[in-house]
């Protein structure tokens, strides 16, 4: 749909939500199936009921044992989408937010469906196409996300069909390495009024024409306006148009929304760069013959540009951007344009002008026409040395820029798994202690340890906290109990999260293994130790309805018989007998 030009042209129908299926063997055809098929693309907009029906945003699929229905999670639509083996819609049934992952069970006939925005499981009956249950868990996200992240991800909420969003472009609030002519023919020409060339002017007003632009991540934007690559856009607010006039909304988003919208795209942050060392330092080598490190100093220190400014001089650090703007005589462009942030070029590569075969259909700058970073050094306003030092000087910036630091540590999400018997594993692991000992990453660590299962956030200098309340550990008392089938698993995590993550999940103030040893649930914050009745104290009350009565008792002569590991037998014998009648009966009665 790019190839449709005009941001009025695009109004709702900038794309459309497809499903492919490769039948086994080829016996018939491939298929291609718009799973919307209730959708006229002529209008930009329909009533808010037939807007329900669309699925947006599918992120998970699922079929059942004998091929006989898919099942799709709509994660913009909150729904799940039943499809037949021939991909014609057969069902769909409402479900939490955010809906991803889909399970099915044929034997029950259930299908369950985590809806993860909601922080949910659904249960829904696969043979009558409702749902029956939806049961939550305990779910950390700050309300600044929560609140804010239906704008971006909401198809029935923020479209004119009800499958489209703003995530549909900016996909999990990033790009989708595409380049849109969004320019209005009936347009005005807006003012001019940002800082231009270090405050000297000299740039044009804005054309309503503007000409093909990729999409541009929305991460880190907060803090970095003006926005858009023409810098046009003084605040997120001022988009707020383009949910009528490119979504095909009927509203825009009233001023208590746009600033929920803005508080969650200030959370968004930049995965690691990978490219960057463990402990976040630069390598000493990037592709082959490449010195990022060298690459740094060229970047902030030699005037390459004309042979007066440095490149950090407007791509400035930390970021790569400093905000201002840059003339289209100055950048031998049709129009100005503003200084990009830099920490997300290595996610740009796999476009080539030379060749046929491309990893993606746009590079780098505004439009996406240059194929790599060496090649936009080329031009005429760098005065790089001539021949092999010249492009060795090239190579080294680009190697640089490749490994530009986000704001997320390089080390977060490192992981390794220890089972006591591979060297490599272990040194592994004393390199994410080292980092952890740098102060600037937490370290946790989840695994079996004396038959249980464990967990321990690093303290540093060699020692875990447990998650048993004043239980310290020294890594080599893991090690000692590390085994195959009994393995610790260690994992960077951000400063701050470790005690979330290692040791008390539901944030309570309870620990883990503190809360299992008192028979109360740690990923429930309402459940904790004396807190009420646990399971421990009142075993015999099998429906957990408060008391022990008649439902118990029939439970207990229900499963009469061998049944081991079920709630009813108490005693652990293996079966259900008489001394769990016998231990129904003494409990009779509420539980205290």
């Amino acid at each position: 749909f790019n190839e449709i030009r005009f941001e009025p042209n695009l109004q709702g129908r900038f794309g459309t939500v497809m499903a492919a299926g490769v039948p086994a063997g080829g016996a018939i055809p491939n298929m291609l199936v718009d799973l919307n098929p209730h959708l006229d693309y002529t209008v930009p907009t329909i009533p808010q009921t037939e807007r329900d029906l669309s699925l947006g945003d599918p992120r998970g699929v699922a079929w059942r044992g004998d091929g006989s229905a898919a099942y799709v999670t709509g994660m913009g639509s909150n729904n799940l989408l039943v499809l037949s083996p021939a991909l014609d819609r057969i069902g769909l049934v409402e479900v939490g937010e955010g809906p991803t992952g889909v399970a099915v069970n044929d034997a029950a006939e259930l299908l369950y469906v985590l809806d993860k925005f909601e922080g949910a499981i659904s249960v829904v009956d696969a043979d009558g196409l409702t749902e029956i249950d939806r049961v939550p868990f305990y779910d950390p996200t700050p309300a600044a996300i929560k609140n804010g992240r239906p704008h971006l991800y909401d198809t029935h909420r923020t479209s004119g069909l009800g499958h489209l969003s703003c995530a549909s472009c900016h996909i999990d609030g990033r790009m989708d390495q595409v380049a849109w002519d969004l320019g209005d023919p009936s347009g005005s020409v807006q003012a001019f009024d940002q800082v231009c060339n270090f405050g000297l002017g000299g740039c044009e007003d804005w054309h309503p024409m503007k000409g093909p632009m990729t999409t541009q991540t929305l991460v880190g934007i907060i803090g970095t306006e003006p926005l858009h690559w023409r810098g046009d856009r003084n605040a997120l607010a001022d988009f707020n148009g383009a949910f009528e006039s490119l979504m095909g909304d009927d509203t825009q988003l009233t001023g208590g929304e746009m600033n929920q919208f803005k508080a969650f795209v200030a959370t968004l942050t930049y995965p690691p760069n990978p490219y960057r060392n463990l402990d976040g330092s630069l390598p000493t080598e990037l592709f082959t013959g490449a010195d990022p490190a060298n690459g740094e100093t060229l970047y902030t220190q030699i005037a390459f540009d004309q042979g007066a400014l440095r490149c950090s001089d407007c791509h400035a650090l930390p970021t790569g951007t400093n905000g201002e703007l840059t003339s289209a005589l100055l950048l031998q462009e049709s129009q100005s344009f503003k200084i990009p942030q830099l920490r997300n070029m290595h996610e740009k590569t796999g476009f080539d002008r030379t060749s046929l075969t491309n990893h993606r259909g746009f590079g780098f700058v505004h439009d996406g026409s240059t194929s790599s970073l060496f090649d936009f050094l080329q031009a005429d306003v760098f005065t790089f040395a001539s021949g092999p030092a010249g492009d060795q000087q090239r190579r080294d910036i680009e190697a640089f820029l490749f490994a530009f630091a986000t704001d997320t540590h390089a080390g977060i999400g490192a992981q390794v798994t220890v089972d006591g018997t591979d060297a490599e594993a272990i040194a592994r692991r004393d390199a994410l202690l080292a980092v952890a000992d740098g102060g600037d990453v937490g370290l946790v660590a989840k695994g079996l340890y004396l038959g249980l299962e464990r967990g321990f956030a690093y303290l540093g200098a060699g020692l875990f906290e447990s998650d048993r309340e004043g239980e310290i550990f020294a890594t080599v008392t893991l090690d000692v109990f590390a085994a195959p089938g009994a393995e610790m698993t260690y994992t960077i995590v951000p400063l701050g999260s470790e005690t979330r993550i290692g040791l008390d999940r539901d944030e309570d103030g309870f620990f883990d293994r503190d809360e299992i040893d008192a028979c109360t649930d740690p990923a429930d914050p309402a459940s904790f130790p004396g807190g009420g009745p646990t399971e421990c104290d009142c075993p015999a009350d099998i429906d957990g309805s408060g008391d022990v009565g008649f439902t118990d008792l029939l439970q207990v002569l229900s499963v009469w018989g061998v049944c081991g590991g079920c709630p009813e037998d108490l005693d652990g014998s293996g079966d259900v007998g008489f001394t769990d009648l016998l231990q129904v009966l003494s409990q009779w009665g509420p539980c205290s």
